[in-house]
C-alpha cells in the first residue's frame, strides 16, 4: 500500500462524527433567495404538467377515454351479491 493510500485509509475523512442541532439547522437552512428559486422551479414544473394534462384532456381522443370505450364492460352488472344473485 502506498503512503498516500495508507494516509487516506487511516485518517478519518469526516470533519465530525456527529452534528449538533445548530449544525443540522445550518446544513438544511434555506434562505429567501434559495426558496425563491425552488418556488420558480416548482411552478415551472407543475405548469408544464398541467399544460400537458390539459392538452391531453382537450384532444379529440384521449388515452383514458379510449381505454374505457374499448373495454366494452357493462358496469351495471359488475356488482352482484353471490348469496341472492342480485
Amino acid at each position: 500500500m502506498t503512503l498516500q493510500d495508507r494516509i487516506q485509509h487511516t485518517n478519518l475523512p469526516w470533519a465530525y462524527k456527529s452534528l449538533s442541532r445548530f449544525q443540522y439547522k445550518e446544513l438544511f437552512h434555506i434562505n429567501s433567495q434559495m426558496q425563491e428559486i425552488v418556488n420558480k422551479e416548482l411552478y415551472a414544473y407543475l405548469a408544464k404538467i398541467l399544460n400537458l394534462l390539459s392538452e391531453e384532456r382537450l384532444s379529440s381522443t384521449n388515452i383514458i377515454d379510449f381505454s374505457i370505450a374499448s373495454t366494452m364492460t357493462n358496469t351495471t352488472n359488475m356488482k352482484m351479491c353471490f348469496g341472492c344473485g342480485q
